[in-house]
């Protein structure tokens, strides 16, 4: 098994949530744009591949999709309830783009993934405000706690509010704002909530500061992260800490004070970290896949990710890929000796583009691993149009290939 011929995973596929219609990917349309979204700038043998022949037919632009319209299932995050019910929060409404009345949206499985309830929206930006970037946990099986990104988009301000739900979900609290020093950047939280304790939880942030900083100050890192520490179920935040000039960043709590980091640094490497101190302090950061040599235009095609402990006590680690063929990989690990980077699995290839992904993993107590993640159009199943897929595998399937 090598990074181009990772082995597959057999595993089963379910629809989370389907559009029926693939909307616009970033920057899609815009005839003088050459940045780093563009798809046939970045891989142009697709341009002879039919089946991305209407790339570019759409515009992403304001009011595309229409803010509201039913679909989406960006940026999904998963939880799983001491019971096994799995809750999953998305971006619906809305597509990459800032968009004033996007929503955050909540959807069920009773089954291990293979149906889930018609999603409930829970969030909706208010005015010009775009509600995005959803961090998410459980507590037991009634406690949720909810942090969420706003932009407003008239006067640019960007702020984090915390939301709870002590009904499993049916009925939320008013939101109650994070506030930040002027000084400090902007950030928005990602990811799965970590539990420590009956009602601690920690959460990641991420962001980056506002122009004028930079032009006050431009060695200031392009980008910082932060965990934010609650001891109170989320009504409030006991405390922060500094995680490095990275972005979106997966946690996993090995035991004791042990933690493990997987983020993408400033250059959009993936990397390593580890923390000995109950996640306050961070070092020891390493890249992924030290070996490999990645397109060297666009190296974040491994980040972002979800880390996990299977029953056998083993790690999984499971990430976007965006190079192609896009989709998600994995790989397993242990406590002592880290991930085996030599070793990659392919979870699925079949992305239509690589501005996808953000995979959130759960496991049951037999090994069932159930992965959730996202796509402006799978190529095995166009008919569901931008979605959220679940895919769900057992841990001895990893050993069988």
């Amino acid at each position: 098994m090598t990074v181009d011929r990772p082995a597959m995973i057999q595993a089963r596929v379910y629809c989370v949530l389907a559009t029926g219609t693939r909307w616009p990917c970033r920057h899609e349309g815009e005839h003088d744009y050459h940045g780093s979204h563009n798809l046939f700038d970045r891989f142009p043998q697709l341009q002879d591949d039919p089946r991305y022949r209407d790339y570019g037919s759409q515009r992403d632009e304001q009011g595309r999709p229409a803010p509201g319209s039913h679909g989406g299932g960006l940026f999904p995050v998963l939880a799983r309830t001491p019971r096994g019910t799995l809750v999953c929060v998305l971006r619906t409404g809305a597509s990459h783009k800032n968009t004033p009345g996007a929503q955050l949206s909540l959807t069920r499985s009773s089954d291990r993934g293979r149906t889930w309830t018609r999603y409930e929206v829970v969030v909706e930006g208010d005015g010009a405000q775009d509600a995005r970037n959803a961090a998410f946990g459980v507590l037991d099986d009634d406690r949720f706690v909810l942090a969420y990104g706003v932009h407003d988009l008239e006067c640019g301000a960007r702020w984090i509010s915390v939301i709870r739900s002590d009904d499993a979900g049916r009925s939320w609290s008013d939101p109650v704002r994070v506030e930040t020093d002027a000084d400090e950047p902007w950030l928005h939280p990602y990811g799965q909530m970590v539990a420590t304790g009956p009602e601690g939880l920690v959460f990641n942030s991420r962001g980056a500061y506002s122009d004028e900083q930079y032009r006050q100050n431009p060695k200031l890192p392009g980008r910082e992260s932060y965990l934010y520490f609650s001891d109170d179920a989320g009504r409030s935040i006991a405390r922060r800490a500094h995680v490095g000039p990275i972005s979106e960043t997966a946690l996993l709590r090995l035991g004791g004070d042990r933690w493990l980091a997987y983020s993408r640094d400033h250059r959009g490497a993936a990397v390593v970290g580890t923390s000995e101190d109950g996640a306050q302090t961070w070092s020891g950061w390493s890249r992924a896949y030290p070996d490999t040599r990645f397109r060297s235009d666009f190296s974040s095609y491994i980040a972002p990710g979800s880390m996990l402990r299977l029953p056998s006590g083993r790690l999984l680690l499971v990430h976007t890929y965006r190079d192609h063929p896009f989709g998600i990989r994995a790989v397993l690990g242990t406590e002592d000796e880290g991930f085996d980077w030599s070793r990659p699995f392919a979870l699925t290839q079949s992305f239509w583009t690589f501005d996808s992904g953000y995979p959130s993993a759960v496991c049951f107590e037999d090994g069932t691993v159930v992965v959730v993640a996202y796509t402006m159009l799978d190529l095995d199943h166009p008919e569901w149009g931008t979605c959220a897929v679940a895919y769900s595998f057992h841990e001895d399937d990893l050993t069988r290939i």
